[in-house]
């Protein structure tokens, strides 16, 4: 996927008072929010080399100024933390929502302000592995929304139609028809898949050389630990190894994410295209099925090797959680490498489920 060096974020959220006495109703705002920032979107938008903008640091509390309408109308995406239902978010949110553009919203289930099913958000639970799911669905919704643009919703689509002298029901059939118009044609799906491939490779070379990097430095570190467990040395000296290990694993947790992100937005547009060529060439011609079952084989190739690694990153993912327990940095940094790798796994089972697409053994010997 291909960044904009201009392309950035814009969070919206409650902000709270990091002055305030602690244990206060606006300490205890602002805590929630910087954990929500630091462990869900800050890591989410990393992985796509999205800097993050806030809008505390344009403005005081309460105030929304010239500056922050700007982000508001200007910015690629807006993440919106709408947690606890703070009016001035929401009044900024309707305001993104009048633009059309890209907005992702995420709150803290039972504490948002009203139901809002009927606009899709990332709903989470304040807890580690809750924190994690988050980062991991924000990070999808982003890879989704870069790709397509995302859909308006509902009240700014009838907004723009009113002004834009289309202000007329629809009937279902003809909200159906529209749905069916937007659909990518066969030739679109497969040039998808053909742009698409290259990039796949060179994700994947990525993911290689970031997750070999991690293991090499968390081997070396658990080596340099049990030295210290061998001569009976201090919990001081491994405390030190540990925020060391932190340290070191930012630059390849960076570039797993990064390449992960364009694996799954990879994969998400080739798969279109690699479905229906499998159901084409159940049915191909005589003279084509030679052709056919040489592009069915790269693709079992394609397949086995995508489950062959699903058992050691999903073992990796195991022993990052784990080794998070630590310190609070390792804490961090390895919990954004799991959920990373569960983008992996998850992004993995669509190229697994290209299996079910393809054609019976009798069917492509006909």
């Amino acid at each position: 996927m291909q960044n904009s060096a201009n392309r950035h974020v814009f969070v919206i959220g409650p902000i709270g008072s990091k002055n305030a006495d602690f244990g206060s109703p606006e300490r205890k705002m602002y805590e929630d929010a910087i954990q929500v920032l630091e462990e869900v979107i800050t890591p989410a938008c990393a992985g796509f080399a999205l800097p993050v903008r806030r809008s505390d640091t344009l403005a005081k509390s309460g105030e929304i100024t010239d500056q922050i309408f700007r982000e508001l109308r200007d910015s690629d995406l807006v993440i919106a933390d709408l947690t606890s239902g703070n009016p001035n978010v929401m009044y900024e949110l309707g305001l993104r929502h009048t633009t059309g553009k890209l907005t992702i919203q995420l709150g803290e289930h039972g504490k948002l302000p009203f139901d809002v099913s009927a606009i899709r958000t990332i709903l989470f639970k304040r807890s580690e592995t809750g924190l994690i799911d988050a980062r991991k669905r924000l990070a999808e919704a982003i890879s989704v929304g870069l790709a397509d643009g995302g859909d308006p919703v509902t009240a700014t689509r009838l907004w723009k139609e009113k002004f834009n002298g289309d202000d007329v029901e629809r009937s279902a059939g003809e909200t159906l028809k529209t749905f069916e118009e937007d659909e990518l044609g066969f030739l679109e799906k497969l040039v998808n898949a053909e742009k698409a491939m290259p990039e796949l490779s060179q994700a994947l070379a990525g993911v290689t050389t970031a997750t070999r990097q991690i293991g090499e430095l968390t081997g070396e570190a658990a080596r340099l630990t049990n030295e210290i467990n061998d001569r009976k040395g201090t919990q001081s000296e491994k405390l030190l190894i540990a925020e060391r290990l932190a340290s070191q694993l930012e630059e390849p947790a960076l570039t797993l994410e990064e390449s992960v992100n364009v694996y799954a937005a990879v994969v998400d547009l080739l798969s279109p295209g690699i479905i229906y060529l499998l159901e084409q060439t159940a049915s191909s011609a005589d003279s084509q099925q030679l052709e056919a079952e040489q592009f069915r084989e790269k693709m079992r190739a394609m397949i086995s090797a995508a489950d062959s690694n699903m058992k050691p990153i999903s073992a990796m993912k195991t022993a990052s959680i784990k080794a998070g327990q630590a310190t609070r940095s390792l804490r961090r940094i390895n919990n954004r490498i799991a959920a990373t790798l569960q983008i992996y796994i998850d992004t993995t089972k669509k190229i697994l489920l290209w299996q079910s697409h393809m054609p019976t053994t009798a069917a492509s010997s006909k």
